[in-house]
């Protein structure tokens, strides 16, 4: 499995939850744990959500997070429609849906 450098529980590989990255061992993409901190959750609430992560998992996950602040970032803003629709080559109808 590829590790994303210099993290030994963080993980980045083409076709595992969009190669973003994840905590090894899972499909737990680092900006799920984020999203969940910032939607309010604590460190043990995070840890008692995903009983198969360790501490020392979910430390790495924050750390990545603080390393690579702008990708995680990125992945956390919402999606606009409009965006999407151009990314493949759609239109979005006035009622909200994508058309070829």
């Amino acid at each position: 499995m590829a590790t994303a450098s210099g993290y030994r529980w963080i993980t980045r590989r083409r076709g595992v939850c969009g190669g973003e990255p994840v905590i090894r061992g899972t499909r737990l993409p680092v900006s799920a744990v984020i999203a969940s901190y910032k939607q309010g959750m604590s460190f043990e609430e995070i840890l008692d959500g995903y009983p198969g992560i360790t501490p020392a998992q979910l430390h790495e996950a924050f750390a990545y997070y603080y390393d690579h602040q702008r990708q995680i970032e990125r992945l956390l803003r919402p999606i606009d429609p409009r965006e999407l629709a151009a990314k493949h080559g759609m239109t979005l109808t006035p009622a909200g849906f994508f058309v070829k």
